[in-house]
């Protein structure tokens, strides 16, 4: 037997894993990190989308709010010092004195549960 066909014979003696068994790891190995990746690309593509419709929301409320707050003003009922003066009270009503407000306090304020 010669070398060639020692190192690439099938019926040869095994020293490791054969060339095929190389080459089937290999692509098992990247059909692993291919799929992996698709998965990645997917979870970001979905939290782009998620990211993207939550700011459109944020983007809608904002309107909405600076409109009944715009409405109020010119009507008279509040001024910016009252809204201004209900904002630091409800601000720490969540716990957090943080500039935000959690939405459990807001659906409890809607339906007239707020101190």
């Amino acid at each position: 037997m010669n070398l060639f066909d020692y190192l690439f014979n099938r019926h040869a003696p095994s020293l490791g894993p054969s060339l095929e068994q190389m080459q089937q790891q290999n692509r098992t190995e990247s059909d692993a990190a291919r799929a992996a990746r698709l998965r990645d690309e997917a979870t970001r593509e979905a939290l782009k989308m998620r990211l993207d419709d939550l700011e459109h929301d944020v983007g809608f409320l904002t309107l909405a709010l600076a409109s009944l707050l715009s409405a109020l003003q010119e009507k008279g009922t509040l001024t910016t010092a009252d809204i201004l003066t209900e904002l630091q009270a409800l601000d720490p009503t969540d716990g957090h004195r943080d500039g935000r407000l959690s939405i459990r306090i807001l659906k409890r304020c809607l339906s007239g549960k707020v101190q």
